[in-house]
């Protein structure tokens, strides 16, 4: 679907509007029946892909619109399917299975890109580029088998996402006269995955399997490149994307003798949100507001004046899985989740002219350079056996996030009457919660693993650059890291949990493995900036981690049991300013002119392992390790000159707490339990700390005495 001009020229004495959608629709249903008195066996596949191209744009054209001037591309493409199988052997095997295999891969764009004449495109009114695109895929796949032999199943349930979505002018001359241009990309994609098995045998051996994986790979951009463009109101470009996965699945499965049921559940999201404006020279004079996202992680909007560069991904992942696994021998349940994060969020100016021309703007005209990565995951996973024999239940869920935000300004010259922000905030909210239980008239084992890693990489800076402000200059980087914390406040907890229960031995295990190792900066480098008001930078971090850990084992003879929490938080938290020149212009000096460089972090720990272990030999176990280690600093670095008429503050605090909380309980005519703790909080400064600290030298001027300088050690050199 396409609307476009090319190698034309346009005049219009009111609105000018291109327009072009794409709605494609899937519903398909697939599914076998297999009976046979000896054998029986049977699939059903379905497959869907949605590939659409979407485009509205002006290539090589000219435009003049005397009202406004709008291209949007809009794409929505759903999927919906059902795949099962049915399966019955009533006197041999029957084997079954349900695939359910899906794709979106849209290109949704609009575009302005070269021009026909000198004159370019121009509109009075606002002129502005959108391209929105909403995928959803909602499929299941079901299976059930019976064979008196033996009855085997598998569902199996695969989707993908990957959109290009994009709103840029590239080689263009653009002009609102009286209005606001605006670039919007925006990309949703929702995925709702179910699959769910059935394996029973009255004979032998019952075997159902349930494997889903989903992948959302986007990218959505807003953009100019090598462009000159001009509002006499707001200019702003604004790239959005939001995904969300649902999953459930699960099995059930018994023999006559023996039963296995298992469950994969792996979720990848790798998106690429870009908002930017580079190699051009925009002016938005701000005598109008436009509407664009705050990107703090609050979901709200603002009215701006003048330039706005905003980026936003945000993630949303639910998951729920369960097995149920019965047979008189032995029975054998396992639930094995892989979930991992790894967007790429950009908002930036580089190499680029901003507002060179103020005359005519107006006072409150702003810059503002936005970034904003969200990711909320919560998991629900389990599974039991039940055997009077021996049965065996594990349950592990690994979730990964390595997502890097930025927000920078690059090799550009920057002028506002008002104030110039550039941020970057991250949020991660990760809950896991994992449990497995056995119980036999034999041998019993159960275990559980959690595991949670947030390894992010927080960046907000100015660098090689000229920026002059009649406001604030603000630089900030935020970071905000939950474990085990729900949206309310309550503190639910990363939880593993087992239950072993053997009339001979019960043997169980849980262990969580939390980590934090993020990194927030905030700086300017290299670059010359002025600030009538305040010029900060800051960086800030908050890390929560709350975790239980519980594992019961009974036995006549034994009980094993043991619980092991780890949990680590090794963050680097930075705000700096090296080998630029703060306010050196005398004409911006005032008495409320200011500079603070401030780094914080808070970070704390409650864990809680416990056991409980009984037999005629109990043995149990409750270990309990807990570090914090994180560097936070805040300096002014080699080759730095700051000047204010108030005050200059450098500020670097850490705030870390442990509370720890290790149980371990037995019965028995023998019994042996242990409870450790171990803590460990701070660390000596690093070697290449220490050859910082001892290289910086810095010019400080300020007009008050009473300038603070707190956590902050010169070495000795002038200030």
């Amino acid at each position: 679907s396409l609307a476009y001009l090319e190698g034309s020229d346009l005049e219009a004495q009111g609105d000018v509007s291109l327009s072009s959608t794409g709605k494609p629709l899937i519903y398909s249903v697939a599914g076998s029946v297999a009976a046979g008195g000896k054998a029986g066996a049977g699939a059903g596949i379905a497959i869907n892909t949605i590939n659409n191209q979407v485009e509205s744009y002006s290539y090589e054209s000219d435009v003049d619109a005397k009202g406004s001037l709008s291209l949007s591309a809009d794409t929505q493409g759903d999927i919906k399917t059902v795949s099962g199988s049915v399966g019955a052997a009533p006197q041999g095997v029957a084997v079954n299975g349900s695939v359910s295999i899906n794709n979106v891969s849209d290109s949704t764009w609009a575009y302005v890109q070269g021009e026909k004449s000198a004159e370019g495109v121009v509109a009075s009114g606002d002129l502005t580029l959108s391209a929105r695109d909403g995928s959803d895929i909602l499929a299941g796949a079901g299976q059930i088998d019976y064979g008196t032999a033996c009855g085997v199943g598998a569902a199996v349930v695969y989707s993908r996402v990957a959109n290009d979505v994009k709103a840029f002018t590239q080689n263009a001359d653009i002009t609102s006269v009286q209005g606001s241009v605006a670039l919007d990309a925006n990309s949703e994609a929702s995925v709702l995955a179910v699959a769910a098995g059935a394996a029973v045998s009255s004979n032998t051996f019952g075997m159902a399997g349930s494997v889903v994986v989903n992948r959302v790979a986007n990218t959505t951009q807003a953009y100019i490149s090598s462009s000159h463009v001009e509002a006499d109101d707001s200019l702003v470009t604004v790239a959005q994307g939001s995904n969300e996965i649902d999953v459930y699945d699960g099995t059930f499965s018994g023999g006559g003798s023996f039963s296995v049921g298992g469950s994969a559940t792996v979720n990848v999201v790798e998106n690429t949100t870009d908002a930017h404006i580079s190699d051009s020279d925009v002016e938005a004079k701000g005598n109008g507001t436009y509407s664009v996202p705050k990107a703090d992680g609050s979901g709200d909007s603002e009215d701006v004046r003048g330039v706005a560069v905003v980026a936003i991904s945000d993630d949303d992942l639910s998951l729920r899985t369960a097995n149920l696994d019965v047979a008189p021998s032995a029975s054998l349940a396992a639930t094995v989740s892989v979930n991992i994060f790894r967007d790429n969020t950009q908002a930036y100016i580089s190499n680029s002219q901003v507002n060179g021309d103020n005359q005519g703007s107006h006072d409150g005209q702003r810059v503002k350079v936005a970034a904003y990565s969200g990711v909320t995951s919560d998991v629900g996973a389990g599974g039991a056996a039940f055997s009077s024999t021996a049965g065996f239940g594990a349950t592990s869920d690994t979730t990964i996030v390595e997502n890097s935000t930025k927000a920078f300004v690059e090799g550009s010259s920057l002028d506002a009457l008002g104030d110039v922000d550039v941020t970057s905030t991250t949020r991660e909210r990760i809950n896991s919660i994992v449990v497995s239980g056995t119980a036999t008239g034999g041998v019993s084992l159960a275990g559980s693993v959690a595991v949670v890693k947030s390894a992010t990489s927080n960046e907000a800076y100015i660098q090689g650059s000229q920026v002059n402000s009649w406001g604030n200059i603000l630089v900030k980087a935020d970071d905000e890291v939950l474990f085990g914390i729900r949206p309310d406040g309550s503190e639910t907890g990363i939880i593993a949990g087992a239950a072993s229960i053997g009339m001979l031995g019960g043997v169980g295990g849980s262990v969580v493995v939390n980590t934090i190792s993020n990194t927030t900066r905030a700086h300017i480098t290299n670059s010359t900036t002025n600030a009538s008001g305040t010029t900060s930078v800051k960086a800030s971090g908050t890390q929560k981690i709350r975790t239980y850990v519980v594992t019961g084992a009974l036995g006549e003879y034994v009980g094993a049991a043991g619980s092991v929490a780890v949990n680590s938080i090794g963050v680097t938290t930075q705000a700096y300013v090296e080998g630029s020149l703060v306010n050196g212009d005398d004409i911006y000096t005032n008495s409320g002119q200011n500079v603070n460089v401030i780094s914080q972090n808070t970070s704390s720990i409650k864990s809680t392992p416990g056991d409980v272990a009984a037999g005629l030999v109990g043995v149990g176990a409750s270990i309990d390790v807990s570090s914090i280690r994180n560097a936070v600093s805040a300096y002014l670095g080699d080759g730095v000159e700051v000047s204010a008429g108030n005050n200059v503050k450098v500020s670097a605090s850490s705030d870390d707490a442990v509370d720890s909380t290790v149980l371990a309980f037995g019965g028995g005519a023998l019994s042996v339990q242990g409870a450790v703790s171990i803590v460990n909080v701070g660390s000596p400064i690093s070697d290449s700390g220490s050859d910082a600290a001892q290289d910086t030298g810095c010019l400080l001027y300020t007009s008050d005495a009473a300038d603070e300088l707190d956590g902050v050690d010169l070495g000795g050199r002038r200030i």
